[in-house]
């Protein structure tokens, strides 16, 4: 061995002694998780026993939501310094253990503060991150008997924090509006949206609370810059009765409706339902928020078995003088309805309400007219068809 390198052996435990202890990183020990893209993390770090203590905060962090809690006080004093090169070992999460790739430097956001406590020892820290949040995935089977499954699962988006070995809690709450977004407009999602409303009178709104939370059991590894799929609920059998909605208006074709009664105990959350008939996907839907007891309609392909049409009959024309120069013709528009399958179908018809007073009768009379439409619930056998009509007026003069 060279006297270089015996002065350098020599010599390192002594300059390591000059050098400024790195800044401890913090590691998450539990998140709870918000819809879209916010979370509460609590962490521990290990500090040594240095008037200064600087701890690493990750870059999804807050600096403005940081809270420390050191020797059982809180901080009430500390500092952010930004952009600060730290030389750290880059830790993943991997089945249940952490694989360490080799250290590199890297910008670092860095927590200072000052303390008296002088032993080696763990601090707490919490803080709220952007780039990290849950969204609903529903899972939805149909059997072949026309019953559902349903299971639910959570994706979660995490920015660059390596996650592993976490306790994990979802939060999620009414939010959003229950009007129709405009890009739902003119598609089978408005016919849902209108299903909900006409198809049957929803009970009384029972209190909601703000949020609600789905904690899942034992730690849990999220890996960073991309989307950790959990199973949050089994799949379990949901009451659903089906039907088909057409509102002549909006649609050329009816939408297949499901009604699906939420039977648990718990709020389903609002995400993207995805439903399979033998493995294959049918298609997607939006599953709303939806307290216990209540319904939710989804709707994923058009009702195959049941045809619609819409007709302009003329009853007769009579002239309203001598010369025949002035008429006066009654029409019927009918809507029809025809069930192409081998079992009765249920069907929700609607159309705009009219208020011309050309307009005599409709033939049955809607169950209801709010307005802005009118409804029927049909319930049509086997092979046949309903017809609803509406007979008008209307004149045409003679011109010169």
């Amino acid at each position: 061995m060279s006297r270089a390198a015996i002065l350098l052996l020599v010599l390192s435990p002594l300059l390591a002694q000059d050098r400024p202890p790195a800044p401890a990183e913090a590691r998450a020990i539990e998140v709870v998780l918000f819809e879209g893209d916010k979370a509460q993390v609590s962490c521990e770090a290990e500090v040594p026993g240095e008037e200064v203590v600087e701890v690493i905060l990750p870059s999804l962090a807050v600096p403005e939501s940081v809270s420390i809690v050191d020797d059982g006080r809180p901080v009430a004093s500390f500092g952010v310094e930004r952009d600060v090169m730290v030389s750290e070992t880059a830790r993943t999460p991997k089945n249940g253990a952490t694989a360490e790739e080799p250290v590199v430097p890297r910008k670092r956001n860095v927590l200072r503060w000052r303390s008296a406590k002088k032993e080696p020892r763990k601090v707490a820290i919490a803080w709220l991150a952007r780039g990290l949040g849950w969204s609903a995935r529903y899972r939805l089977a149909v059997a072949p008997d026309g019953t559902l499954r349903l299971s639910l699962s959570a994706a979660v988006v995490n920015g660059d924090l390596p996650l592993p070995g976490v306790k994990l809690r979802f939060r999620y709450g009414p939010g959003g509006s229950s009007e129709l977004d405009a890009a739902s407009k003119g598609t089978r999602r408005e016919l849902a949206w209108l299903a909900a409303r006409y198809w049957t009178s929803q009970a009384p709104d029972a209190p909601v609370a703000p949020s609600y939370e789905i904690a899942v059991e034992g730690a849990h590894d999220v890996a960073p810059n991309g989307v950790t799929v959990l199973a949050l609920w089994p799949e379990a059998d949901l009451p659903v009765e089906a039907f088909a909605c057409w509102a002549s208006s909006i649609a050329l074709s009816p939408a297949a409706v499901w009604r699906v009664e939420n039977s648990r105990k718990e709020p389903l959350p609002r995400g993207h339902v995805d439903a399979y008939r033998d493995g294959a996907l049918l298609g997607g839907d939006e599953m709303p928020f939806t307290p216990p007891g209540r319904h939710a309609f989804l709707t994923v392909v058009d009702a195959g078995e049941v045809a619609v049409e819409k007709r302009l009959d003329l009853i007769e024309t009579k002239p309203l003088d001598d010369a025949h120069r002035d008429y006066k013709w009654h029409h019927v528009f009918r809507l029809v309805a025809r069930n192409l399958g081998k079992a009765p179908a249920a069907v929700l018809v609607l159309d705009p309400s009219y208020k011309d007073p050309l307009a005599l009768t409709r033939t049955p009379a809607p169950e209801v007219d709010d307005g802005r439409f009118q409804a029927w619930r049909l319930s049509i056998p086997a092979s046949q068809e309903a017809t609803i009509g509406l007979e008008f007026h209307s004149y045409h003069a003679y011109q010169k």
